[in-house]
């Protein structure tokens, strides 16, 4: 880098040129993988829609072989067919999983140990953190369960994590301090007028 005379205040300016571009240009990235985390996210939903229909066509080709047809010169009998305790007990299992979906569907998507982790590390510092400080959080839990990933897979997700607690599920409130962008926090965190108990001091 070639050195030209420069005052102490022009250096200043500089260093204050240079650290703003690096803020945005980490404003710009976590848009960019949080784009990539809901795009995932949607690939996963389509992927077991597939599935789903995929397996709803393999049953009916196994089921059409199964109707028998009757021998020639035999008469199918009128009238419907006496009622057997096996349908009736097939019947009462399918409303049971047919409740048990709608049970699922209410509570939402099942928390996994990532998120368990967010939630954690926010609670435990008992005021709203910014990402960079939940990413050092959950980077001190994973090695204290012996858990073997590198930095940005931790970052990445630790982001995803976020956008499903607090786009989706509602575990986390998005809480706006100084600068650009915004902290997180557990809803008991915050007043009636969900204002900030304790400022995130950004490091």
């Amino acid at each position: 880098m070639r050195k030209t005379r420069l005052s102490s205040s022009e250096i200043q300016d500089l260093i204050n040129k240079y650290q703003s571009e690096l803020k945005k240009l980490e404003f710009q990235t976590e848009g960019i993988v949080s784009t990539i985390t809901e795009l995932q996210d949607w690939l996963d939903s389509v992927e077991q829609s597939e599935k789903s229909a995929l397996s709803k066509m393999s049953r009916k080709k196994r089921i059409a072989p199964l109707r028998s047809t009757l021998p020639a010169g035999v008469k199918r009998k009128r009238g419907r067919p006496p009622r057997k305790e096996k349908k009736t007990s097939e019947k009462a299992i399918i409303t049971e999983k047919k409740l048990t979906k709608k049970e699922e569907l209410k509570k939402g998507y099942k928390l996994s140990n990532w998120d368990e982790w967010v939630i954690s590390g926010i609670t435990q510092n008992g005021k709203p953190q910014i990402t960079q400080e939940i990413i050092d959080s959950v980077k001190v839990m994973t090695q204290d369960a012996g858990v073997k990933i590198t930095d940005e897979e931790i970052k990445n997700k630790v982001i995803r994590s976020l956008q499903k607690l607090a786009n989706r599920r509602g575990d986390l409130i998005k809480v706006p301090y100084k600068g650009k962008g915004f902290a997180y926090a557990v809803p008991g965190m915050l007043g009636s007028k969900r204002r900030i108990a304790r400022k995130p001091k950004k490091k």
